[in-house]
């Protein structure tokens, strides 16, 4: 796999590194971490308690195509995380195709816990344009009303984000201004 690092003029290309990623469908990827998250001195990647981590979030078109995805590891990490989103857009479709097993979650934008997978917990949440929002964290214990709270501001910020009218509906998102609220939702998640 090949990744390069791309770097920006300004100065939030000290905080926020951008790195291309060819995922195993053939498509690019672009996928940015925060590298001043990833000081020695911060354990959890954002300077809290390891037990309770965002380690990337993503929104991914009603086709299934990546719009964001935004990873709050080590960047060795970010293809494995972008493989996790991936995966979990099948558990999506299935609670969405299936309303009969999946419960009374038909009108409801959270999906809850789409699964555990080793070390993390994958939320998801639908919008009812069908964008899917994804949420990969290390906490094993976290609160539905969290990441409910979560995905509400999320959601709030991407709207924001693609009523831009610079941005081409259904393209990647680039916005500085999105990453960097993104960011800051994700740091008063784990104050929380």
């Amino acid at each position: 796999m090949d990744s390069t690092q791309l770097s920006e003029g300004s100065s939030t290309s000290r905080s926020m590194n951008k790195r291309r990623h060819r995922c195993f469908c053939g498509e690019e990827m672009v996928v940015l971490s925060s590298s001043s998250m990833n000081s020695p001195d911060t354990v959890s990647g954002i300077g809290t308690s390891p037990e309770k981590m965002i380690v990337c979030v993503a929104v991914v078109g009603h086709q299934n195509n990546p719009l964001y995805i935004q990873s709050f590891t080590e960047a060795d990490d970010a293809l494995k995380l972008h493989h996790i989103v991936h995966c979990s857009l099948d558990v999506v479709d299935e609670r969405v195709n299936n309303p009969k097993k999946s419960g009374p979650l038909l009108n409801e934008t959270f999906l809850g816990l789409l699964y555990p997978i080793e070390n993390f917990k994958v939320y998801g949440y639908l919008t009812n344009t069908k964008v899917k929002f994804i949420l990969v964290t290390t906490d094993l214990d976290v609160k539905d009303a969290d990441v409910r709270n979560f995905f509400r501001r999320f959601h709030a910020a991407y709207v924001d984000a693609v009523s831009n009218p610079f941005h081409v509906p259904g393209k990647k998102i680039t916005s500085r201004t999105f990453a960097e609220r993104v960011s800051t939702i994700v740091k008063s998640f784990v104050k929380d």
